[in-house]
């Protein structure tokens, strides 16, 4: 996860100019404490070329293969054994209740009483004959995704802002009493693109993989109390770097990537302070629209489970709970 320092004032500036700036971004990002973070770590000491960069490397390279192969894998495990027989299972179901519909002209209501106990069951336990909880559920979701993918993201970019250091240097770090950080304050571009390849830019992937047969498998699951049990269960898949950085990486490791941050540039003046804070608020918006707004557009546009559903298990489904006195 990202582990950002507390908020500090900016220095070298009068009190009045302290005054009006208030408070400014943290000039530096420390590394994730996860298997990404040692990899970075692994990249930056092989680059100042310490005695132990070529077997720390290795060891990093290793374990960074095993965590992407290991999501990937559980991932689509996820998808094959799971999400495609509960597809199946769902679109059987469903296409029982439309079949009566569409042959014989009975309305939906009259469709799901003329099913067997179980099958109308299974139908009004279907997300999608509560739309609006299951928006609510993908929007979790969503968001959970949301924060790794802002994380991947904020690295990229103070990653591939840093400036170049003088040649014949791959990194340029520096001790940091106030922090007490070594920070890395310039890097190649070659450094910083074997560090997003490497690290970033698989997380990326793998979120928004991830994100995609979560909200597949919570589409297709037959059960209201099962949905809300899949969506915690899948946020594991996200927490096996952390996992695998604790259990199998050294103590040594661990202390050395929490000693280890990058740079990051503050504002200049009050003006850039202000309008770094107006930029940060319209992120904020849109970052509320996005997570709010995708499952709207992947219930009602993307969602494949069901790819011609007519939205006709709701009312049906409410009549009976009606009938029988059930209360929400």
């Amino acid at each position: 996860m990202v582990v950002a320092s507390p908020p500090t004032l900016k220095k070298n500036k009068s009190q009045a100019d302290l005054a009006a700036a208030d408070f400014v971004m943290t000039d530096v990002l420390n590394f994730p404490e996860s298997i990404y973070g040692a990899m970075m770590l692994a990249v930056v000491r092989t680059c100042q070329k310490h005695d132990d960069h070529i077997v720390l490397a290795l060891l990093q390279v290793l374990g960074l293969f095993v965590n992407v192969a290991l999501q990937f894998c559980v991932a689509f495990c996820i998808k094959v054994y799971v999400t495609y027989p509960a597809v199946e299972a769902a679109r059987k179901v469903y296409a029982g209740f439309e079949k009566n519909i569409t042959t014989t002209g009975m309305s939906p209501a009259a469709s799901l009483a003329n099913m067997s106990e179980e099958q109308r069951e299974r139908l009004c336990q279907f997300p999608l004959s509560q739309p609006y909880f299951l928006w609510m559920i993908l929007a979790i979701w969503t968001g959970y995704v949301m924060k790794d993918l802002r994380e991947s993201v904020t690295y990229v970019s103070v990653w591939w802002g840093l400036p170049t250091p003088p040649v014949g240097s791959l990194v340029t770090t520096e001790w940091q009493t106030e922090h007490s950080k070594l920070v890395v304050r310039a890097a190649q571009i070659s450094v910083k693109l074997i560090i997003l390849f490497s690290t970033m830019i698989p997380k990326l992937i793998i979120a928004t993989f991830v994100w995609w047969i979560g909200a597949r498998w919570l589409v297709a699951t037959t059960s209201f109390q099962d949905v809300v049990l899949n969506s915690v269960a899948l946020a594991f898949i996200f927490d096996i770097d952390e996992m695998f950085y604790g259990a199998l990486t050294a103590l040594e490791t661990r202390e050395r990537v929490s000693h280890y941050c990058v740079d990051v540039v503050e504002p200049e003046t009050e003006v850039a302070s202000k309008a770094q804070f107006g930029r940060a608020a319209f992120m904020n918006a849109c970052l509320l629209v996005i997570v709010l707004g995708i499952p709207i557009l992947y219930i009602d546009y993307f969602q494949t489970v069901l790819p011609k559903y007519h939205w006709d298990l709701k009312g049906a489904c409410d009549q009976q709970r009606a009938a029988r006195g059930d209360e929400f």
